[in-house]
């Protein structure tokens, strides 16, 4: 994909590893959890190392030693999330941190190692050359029981994500889903972020509720779909992290 060089191209990744392990039942921070010799967390900054960017920032809670512990090998800022207020919160913690940047900021999930360099690097290109507010990438599931759904008008045009506990009957029908990677123009989501409301089921700051912001305001938002959904899923429980070994096993990325 060629890339319009007017356009601003500096790169920026957030990687989000706040989260709780309620799942695993341990208070051992899920991202931290081995994975084919190394942690979970690793495998996604490992996959960010070719797409030139520019500096990863990691937000972690503020019990968080395990998870510097984890990734001391690798050059990123850490950004604390004093309380678990969504994903959203999350980002607003690490606007301080972008005021004075301009470019991509490439927002992806700790707990998910299957991602690959290429799709991130389709998403990074897709939100430059189409000179873009926020592109998201979605999957189409078989069972989307859990995940947000990707709204669309009937032109085909994304205009919300709702998750699935503030979702209606019909919504929930929809296959469509949001992954939780997305890529931000800097400037647009900095100045969207005081929107946010934690005004939903969770009563928490949802970054997806940027998307409706973002269509309200006039702003370029586009979907990128992966073919590959394993690549994208999060893992919550022991037997999703022995998948996922298997997985990265049967590709070859076991380094």
């Amino acid at each position: 994909m060629d890339v319009n060089p007017w356009h601003e191209k500096k790169r920026y990744a957030l990687v989000l590893a706040a989260g709780k392990s309620t799942r695993f039942k341990s208070a051992t921070p899920k991202v931290t959890y081995p994975l084919c010799g190394k942690s979970m967390i690793s495998h996604v900054l490992d996959k960010l190392e070719d797409l030139h960017i520019e500096r990863t920032f990691v937000v972690v809670g503020p019990e968080s030693q395990s998870v510097k512990d984890a990734v001391a090998s690798y050059t990123v800022a850490f950004v604390v999330q004093e309380e678990p207020l969504g994903t959203g919160h999350a980002v607003m913690a690490a606007a301080p941190l972008l005021k004075d940047v301009s470019g991509s900021l490439l927002v992806l999930c700790g707990d998910a190692p299957l991602i690959t360099t290429e799709t991130l690097r389709e998403l990074l290109e897709t939100r430059e050359v189409e000179d873009a507010d926020q592109v998201v990438l979605t999957a189409t599931l078989e069972d989307p029981q859990g995940y947000g759904r990707i709204i669309r008008d009937r032109q085909g045009n994304v205009i919300d994500i709702v998750e699935e506990r503030d979702a209606r009957p019909e919504q929930r029908a929809i296959r469509e889903i949001n992954t939780g990677f997305h890529c931000f123009k800097i400037s647009s989501i900095l100045e969207e972020l005081s929107q946010l409301s934690p005004a939903n089921a969770a009563q928490e700051y949802y970054l997806t509720d940027l998307l409706r912001i973002f269509y309200d305001r006039g702003k370029k938002v586009v979907t990128l779909a992966t073919d590959d959904p394993d690549e994208t899923r999060g893992i919550n429980d022991l037997e999703q992290l022995a998948l996922a070994e298997r997985k990265l096993k049967e590709i070859g990325d076991t380094s």
